[in-house]
């Protein structure tokens, strides 16, 4: 799988993409947070 990261640097969050659906999406205070939640998504 392919993921694309971006930064809030406003809210300080991470927001996950999966690059072939960019609707799906998951945010986080870290990279992992975030594919943690995006993984529990897919799932």
């Amino acid at each position: 799988m392919r993921y694309k990261v971006t930064l809030d640097t406003k809210q300080q969050l991470f927001t996950v993409f999966d690059k072939k659906n960019t609707r799906v999406s998951a945010c986080g205070k870290s990279i992992e947070e975030a594919m943690n939640k995006l993984l529990k998504m897919s799932a």
